[in-house]
């Protein structure tokens, strides 16, 4: 008998818990207008991801710029690719899209 190969990867209790919080600070920093807080939760949730060993989910990591943790960002989607780049520091980011079966 040979066994079925799964990619998905069991998660640890605190990791579910981890990616709760990661969505509540990422709810926060839509909710209020202060900059400094909006950081401070950015660096908050970026700290528990490497604590717990979890990646941020897709769609909050194209919410917010990785390299000055700021939420003042324009995004464009393009045939492969979804780009994100920041209207302070001018930090540009590729994220592929998925390929679609036609």
């Amino acid at each position: 008998m040979k066994k079925e190969k799964t990619f998905e990867k069991k998660q640890k209790p605190y990791q579910k818990i981890a990616i709760e919080r990661i969505h509540k600070l990422f709810e926060e920093t839509t909710k209020t207008t202060n900059q400094k807080l909006k950081k401070r939760y950015l660096t908050l949730a970026t700290k528990i991801s490497k604590k717990c060993e979890v990646s941020i989910p897709k769609e909050l990591k194209t919410t917010y710029c990785k390299k000055c943790l700021t939420t003042n960002i324009e995004t464009k989607k393009e045939t492969p690719f979804t780009i994100v780049k920041c209207k302070n520091c001018g930090y540009e980011k590729k994220f592929g899209n998925k390929k679609q079966n036609i």
